[in-house]
């Protein structure tokens, strides 16, 4: 599956969630969401000589680290950018893939975690300049549910 069919179904399978769900948010713990998170992940991964990067734009400090199975892509709770290791991710475990490291997505995520929160708006405009830059280098934003 290319990279273009991979993400148009993750945001087929997305909008499907959320009909089913009211309108509001998508359904909880939705198998058919989650699962077409993997294939853009590979695909990406493909078209790229076998390399892609995963990221999150939510650190999370101080969370324990889940035991390693070696069956699944490591948990990665405080670090913005990592290199894919080729194993599944669990749900949750990513917020976005590119296909290369870029110093400007970590920054920009690194900035806002250390950015004092002041308002939504703010903290908005943070968010925004992040996801920008994840869709200018040419990565795609995950959903889970």
């Amino acid at each position: 599956m290319s990279l273009t069919e991979a993400t148009q179904r993750l945001t087929a399978c997305f909008f499907q969630s959320i009909r089913r769900s009211g309108g509001c948010h998508p359904d909880e713990a939705d198998p058919e969401l989650n699962a077409a998170n993997g294939p853009v992940i590979q695909a990406m991964a493909a078209e790229h000589d076998g390399e892609c990067w995963l990221g999150r734009v939510n650190l999370h400090h101080g969370l324990p680290e889940d035991d390693d199975d070696d069956q699944h892509e490591p948990f990665h709770a405080d670090v913005a950018l990592w290199r894919w290791s080729g194993k599944p991710v669990c749900n949750f475990g990513a917020s976005f893939v590119v296909p290369r490291h870029d110093a400007e997505i970590e920054r920009l995520i690194l900035d806002r975690d250390a950015a004092d929160y002041t308002t939504t708006a703010a903290d908005y405009e943070r968010v925004t300049a992040i996801h920008e830059r994840i869709v200018a280098v040419g990565g795609v934003l995950l959903h889970w549910s």
